[in-house]
């Protein structure tokens, strides 16, 4: 194809309706409230990836007591490793915790290679309607307590 390669930047408040316009159209779920919330907590750890104008994904960092929570990471395929990369090397140094769903192989097998190990696994459960996300787009979730 040719195309330069997009790198990740910071995102801003401008950025949110973009942002949150996007993790609607990939995840299937009005999370506006609690991304809303997320990017106001952590202003500085939001990060995203755009190519000609339009979001092709985001992640968002948060220091917490233990560890920064990488997540959530909601991205094209090819936007996925370029954005997970970013964080992590923001990270460098530092624990991390970072949930990403076993179905997305490509993020799993990142994070492995850049020394991350499972620690724990999740098990999604619903009442209802199940979400019709797409899991190749999820590459880290925002933690188990956000969803």
């Amino acid at each position: 194809e040719g195309a330069e390669p997009a790198h990740a930047a910071q995102g801003g408040e401008r950025d949110y309706p973009d942002i949150i316009a996007f993790d609607s159209e990939m995840t299937s779920t009005p999370r506006e409230k609690m991304l809303g919330r997320l990017f106001r907590e952590s202003p500085q750890g939001v990060r995203l990836l755009r190519r000609d104008g339009r979001v092709e994904g985001y992640v968002s960092l948060r220091r917490g007591v233990n560890a920064t929570q990488i997540g959530p990471c909601i991205a094209t395929p090819a936007a996925g490793e370029p954005l997970l990369c970013d964080a992590l090397s923001l990270c460098a140094g530092l624990p991390v915790f970072i949930d990403i769903p076993c179905d997305n192989a490509p993020a799993v097998e990142l994070a492995e290679r850049c020394g991350l190990r499972a620690q724990r696994q999740f098990m999604r459960m619903c009442r209802g309607e199940p979400v019709h996300d797409q899991p190749a787009s999820i590459f880290a979730s925002s933690g188990p307590e956000k969803g």
